[in-house]
């Protein structure tokens, strides 16, 4: 059995897989020779909701995929799959932007093949929100825009509002709050549409904090509160807590400072508990600037200090991500430069070998061209002659017979005018006797 096959059922094994539905499709794919059957299964397997799966093990599957996918010249399925790698590698921990940037070339190239509109529209969507993680917003704005002008024109409305949504990050990352306010706005109409709660509580949420950031600290809190409430209604505890925070800083800014320091306080246990370390740095901020609001400088130099403790730790972290990240990259990049220069090269020494023999394959069609027309010139030139010499032929028999005749018609004449003429000893007998009398 060779190493893939190995894994897959390896991994199936230890997913603890108790469905006969799963069970039976174990049973399949082991026995199947077929890659296409393969690439299906392995498929479903991975959009299957009530398996639980690592980021690693998703982006093994999904290489696995993308092999028999490559094997059976499946472009489409190439083209969704990089896709879906693309969003594991979004939604995992700790994204990748760089290798989301390749995954959403990669589907691109796809479907452009293809000319999927929506696959196209989808891969500059994916494509622009990683570069906004990179830091690269310029090129984050360009890819959103083009594929918001794509959803727009053939009302492709999921890609339209993650567009929409995608463009208020981008813009409030830019400073541009009003147009980042707008683009929330209209992601959370069309959220609204989609019927999509946890969207549209993550998109409350984002303008709420847009709010804050320009001092609109009531339209701020009217947000915030239907964040919180679609979150509640909906038993998202974790979505509930990390609203609080934010709740917590508008209250402080209101001078609300009792309610504050209660949601501040709730938040910290939670994410002290859960260490849940994006929260907690939040929270130590929001901590920091309650109290010194309220002259507590003490305490306030104690969550300032603990903010940028945890905050440098995160961040050397992501730096030392970030450079091999990059590193890898950009050699991916230079590898995948070099292979197409490679690929390019041997494709003109491919077309120059058969422009060659299409140069030869003519010339020599020319050549046999023109014997042939000399050929035939010939052959036509002896039929002619042939034609000719038949045609004299028959003319000088057609003269031999006329001669013929004549010259019987002459014999014929003499004969009679020979019959009609009496002897010559005859007539000189005649004479004679005629003589005698």
């Amino acid at each position: 059995m060779n190493r893939p096959l190995l894994f897959i059922s390896f991994l199936l094994l230890t997913l603890n897989i108790w469905s006969n539905r799963i069970d039976s499709l174990f049973r399949v794919f082991y026995n199947e020779k077929n890659d296409s059957l393969r690439f299906e299964m392995i498929g479903r397997l991975i959009a299957h909701q009530s398996i639980k799966i690592s980021d690693e093990e998703a982006h093994v599957l999904n290489d696995l995929a993308i092999h028999y996918a490559d094997s059976t010249n499946n472009l489409k399925g190439k083209g969704f799959l990089y896709l879906l790698k693309g969003k594991h590698i979004l939604n995992s921990e700790s994204p990748n932007p760089y290798e989301g940037i390749e995954m959403g070339y990669k589907a691109l190239a796809c479907y452009e093949e293809l000319k999927d509109i929506k696959g196209i529209s989808t891969s500059y969507q994916l494509m622009g929100w990683f570069y906004h993680l990179s830091g690269n917003n310029e090129e984050a704005l360009v890819y959103t825009l083009k594929a918001l002008d794509l959803a727009e024109k053939n009302r492709i409305d999921k890609v339209k509002s993650n567009c929409y949504n995608n463009l208020g990050g981008i813009y409030s990352s830019l400073k541009d709050y009003s147009k980042s306010i707008k683009c929330y706005k209209m992601a959370a109409a069309l959220a609204l549409q989609e019927n999509n709660w946890s969207k549209l509580a993550r998109v409350y949420g984002n303008i709420s904090e847009i709010y804050t950031n320009i001092g609109e600290y009531n339209e701020s809190l009217k947000y915030r509160k239907k964040a919180i409430d679609l979150f509640r209604e909906n038993h998202s505890r974790g979505g509930v807590i990390w609203h609080y925070a934010g709740l917590a800083e508008i209250l402080v800014h209101q001078k609300n400072y009792n309610n504050a320091e209660r949601f501040i306080d709730t938040v910290y246990t939670f994410a002290t508990k859960d260490n849940w370390t994006e929260l907690l740095k939040t929270c130590y901020m929001v901590q920091e600037l309650l109290y010194k609001a309220t002259g507590n400088i003490e305490k306030a130099y104690h969550f300032n200090k603990a903010y940028h403790s945890l905050n440098d730790s995160l961040n050397s972290a992501y730096n030392l991500n970030k450079i091999s990240e990059l590193k890898l990259f950009y050699e991916k990049q230079k590898n995948e430069k070099l292979k197409e220069l490679e690929e390019i090269a041997a494709k003109e020494k491919h077309n120059a070998a058969l422009q060659k023999q299409q140069i030869i394959l003519t010339g020599v069609i020319i050549v046999l061209a023109l014997i042939s027309i000399f050929v035939l010139f010939i052959y036509r030139s002896l039929m002619l002659v042939k034609k000719k010499k038949a045609e004299l032929e028959h003319k000088n028999k057609i003269i031999e017979e006329k001669q013929k005749e004549i010259l019987d018609s002459m014999q014929y004449a003499r004969r009679i005018q020979m019959a009609q003429i009496p002897n010559e000893n005859r007539v000189e007998l005649q004479l004679k006797r005629t003589r005698l009398k």
